[in-house]
């Protein structure tokens, strides 16, 4: 019989894998993983079905691969979703769109828009023209001596402008986001930036006070019709200590924040936003005002949180594109620690006694959700791949964090 719909995941990280645990959860469907490789998260995974495209990745070998790939799935299914796990495989598509809309329901913002947000010298002027608090921000382009462009106090924050760019670069020293304290520094990172083969420029934004106690995420999604079908807001508890992945969360608690649905739901709406949304949002102590970071044109890789509240996270998008597509229950958004670490991380890494509380509750009332320990989906394979994965996390908290005292 052909189904409504059959979810198909551009990647196979753990952001595929909690997109394709929602969908089974929700719908009772596997996903079908179009990949270069199967990565641990996916590995030996009862709810997806891996087909492994080389190249993937590559504009010449992108559209047609994937049209070749609707083809084939086609007779299976109503309707085929796309969704991306990256922001490489979401830029893909919305290149793509035209040679994949014939197979695939999509829900991605327009080219114009997603350039101005993943441009982060240009997101901040979006921000500024709609009036969403954001740090203020200057550039370094390519190539500029950093003595001339040095800031006027410190700290500051350093990332690239290209973040597209910045994901298919790999050179020493590289991070995610550069936290820069003095002169020193700032001139250290734009010479190595400049050294290696990433062709864009350097964004540098003032530092807005406060560590991981301030830090929040939001998961969006906007309608065809321009409605905000979902806005979960997550505190952030603890985050990945590996400069190369600072950003990634492995903890979240979710919670409801008025102000800060209001501030990214704005933006949204205003822009004319389709699709997921991913929202980094650091709350300033010193005002109380939610000030905007970045917005990835996708679910987040922690977005699985959304799911463990209540509310499941593939519900929008099947609501959105399946005509007469039935919705999953929805229940009370609860309080759950969402982890993707070992619980003890909790009390041996989370830094704010508050934060440090609240998460220690969950654990004792047992009240803690990791994505990729799904009761549905176990194999002895599947357990030591998963296995392998959280022991090289550990290893990564060992050799980059600090413990508590």
């Amino acid at each position: 019989m052909t189904a409504p719909f059959l979810p198909v995941m551009l990647g196979s990280d753990d952001n595929a894998y909690g997109v394709a645990r929602s969908f089974h959860e929700g719908y009772g469907v596997s996903t079908v993983l179009a990949t270069k490789a199967v990565l641990l998260p996916t590995a030996h995974s009862r709810i997806v079905e891996p087909h492994l495209i080389p190249g993937l990745d590559d504009d010449a070998v992108f559209p047609e691969a994937m049209a070749a790939l609707g083809r084939e799935l086609a007779p299976r299914a109503g309707r085929l979703l796309l969704l991306a796990s990256n922001e490489r495989y979401a830029a893909l598509c919305i290149r793509h769109r035209e040679a994949l809309e014939p197979w695939f329901g999509m829900a991605f913002p327009g080219p114009d828009l997603t350039g101005r947000l993943l441009d982060k010298v240009a997101f901040a002027d979006l921000c500024a023209e709609h009036g969403v608090p954001h740090p203020r921000t200057w550039v370094v382009q390519r190539g500029a001596d950093p003595a001339t462009a040095l800031p006027s106090s410190y700290p500051v924050v350093v990332k690239p402008a290209d973040s597209a760019a910045w994901f298919a670069t790999d050179f020493p020293g590289k991070e995610k986001v550069y936290t820069v304290t003095d002169a020193e520094q700032f001139v250290r990172v734009v010479q190595s930036v400049a050294a290696s083969d990433y062709p864009g420029a350097l964004v540098v934004q003032e530092f807005v006070p406060g560590g991981t106690e301030t830090m929040y995420v939001l998961n969006a999604y906007v309608d065809r019709r321009g409605e905000v079908r979902m806005a979960q807001p997550g505190r952030i508890v603890l985050a990945e200590p590996d400069p190369e992945l600072l950003g990634n969360y492995c903890a979240v608690l979710p919670e409801e924040h008025e102000d800060l649905v209001r501030t990214c739901t704005a933006l949204l709406t205003a822009t004319g936003y389709h699709g997921y949304a991913n929202i980094d949002v650091k709350v300033d102590p010193r005002t109380g005002t939610p000030q905007v970071l970045e917005v990835n044109v996708r679910q987040g890789r922690s977005s699985f949180y959304v799911t463990a509240s209540g509310r499941n996270l593939m519900e929008p998008i099947v609501t959105d594109l399946v005509p007469g597509a039935p919705a999953p229950e929805r229940g009370d958004v609860r309080e759950v620690l969402w982890h993707s670490v070992p619980t003890g991380f909790v009390e041996r890494y989370v830094a704010d006694p508050v934060l440090r509380e609240r998460a220690a509750r969950a654990v004792a009332q047992k009240r803690t959700l990791n994505t990729l320990d799904y009761r549905a989906d176990r194999s002895w394979r599947r357990r030591l791949a998963v296995l392998r994965l959280k022991r090289a996390q550990a290893r990564r908290f060992e050799r980059h964090a600090s413990p508590v005292g």
